[in-house]
């Protein structure tokens, strides 16, 4: 979307009143999701079991909905529905202040496809490959993996690509919702049975099985800013990484080890800092012991 289009949509937000600025950013987004689905569904958005799911963000202001309709009709010819991100809309619509209380950075897109060119160079993959983000946020790498694979594998078909290949595992209830509304417009489909759960990657049992690739951008949190409780579980089960002042994204690589098939592929975006950290000697010994370093 241009600049002039996010302008109007700000100024939309801010006319609605009693709501804190995040809940009618996500109000508004689900707005503008349920418009463009609409465009190019014959089933009404609201009929759907995402939008039930997600209901919890609809404020029910008809006055938005009414102005959202009307600038997304205004716009219509203006917006590639099949290349929209939702998630990089949020982005657009939250100003620093929200993004730091939240904690929430989206990786560039030219970091991921990097990525994905070097791990597609060492991995090859079919239709039975598994793959997951589990910190998958506004679903970024899963989209970009689905176009990968539509380019690289046209014999295999998109719903089967969402359905039975890409996993994602967000601890945020509406980045999940983004990852699931971003794949619907990519892929065109409007009834996937996703592999995307609202979960904590570290904490909770998955019951997802093993994968061949484990791909993303493990959340950077200090243990200035980690709760006493939640780094006690840590401790108890990531001790061989994660201890003292310790980085949470270092509890994402034993983890990740355990969900790894024998011969999988692990590619995570991290500091360089844990290469001579104090506290990130033990990751650096569980690294050298478990995994074999592709450069």
């Amino acid at each position: 979307m241009d600049k002039s289009l996010i302008s109007e949509i700000k100024c939309i937000i801010d006319e609605i009143e009693g709501y804190d600025y995040i809940s009618k950013v996500k109000y508004v987004i689900l707005l503008i999701c349920n418009e463009l689905y609409n465009s190019i569904n014959e089933n009404p958005m609201k009929s759907t079991a995402i939008f039930k799911e997600y209901a919890k963000f609809d404020l029910e202001n008809f006055k938005t909905e009414e102005r959202i309709a009307e600038l997304m009709g205004k716009n219509a010819g203006n917006i590639e529905i099949s290349s929209f991100y939702p998630a990089s809309l949020y982005e657009a619509l939250l100003t620093d202040k929200e993004k730091k209380s939240l904690g929430q950075v989206y990786t560039p897109f030219e970091i991921i496809n990097n990525m994905l060119h070097e791990m597609f160079k060492v991995k090859n993959i079919d239709a039975n490959t598994k793959i997951l983000d589990p910190s998958c946020g506004g679903g970024y790498f899963l989209i970009e993996i689905y176009k990968y694979i539509r380019h690289n594998h046209p014999e295999i078909h998109n719903r089967h690509i969402v359905e039975n290949m890409l996993f994602g595992i967000d601890i945020d209830d509406f980045s999940i919702f983004l990852s699931k509304m971003g794949l619907i417009f990519h892929t065109g489909l409007d009834d996937i049975k996703f592999n995307i759960y609202n979960l904590d990657f570290l904490i909770d049992n998955l019951n997802i099985g093993k994968f061949d690739i484990i791909i993303g951008n493990p959340p950077y949190v200090g243990h200035k800013n980690s709760t006493g409780n939640y780094k006690k579980l840590l401790y108890e089960k990531y001790s061989d990484v994660y201890y003292d002042k310790a980085d949470i994204s270092y509890c994402f690589f034993k983890k990740g080890k355990e969900l790894l098939k024998q011969e999988g592929i692990i590619s995570f975006i991290t500091s360089r800092y844990f290469m001579e950290a104090l506290y990130a000697d033990r990751l650096r010994t569980f690294i050298k012991e478990n995994y074999n370093i592709v450069t």
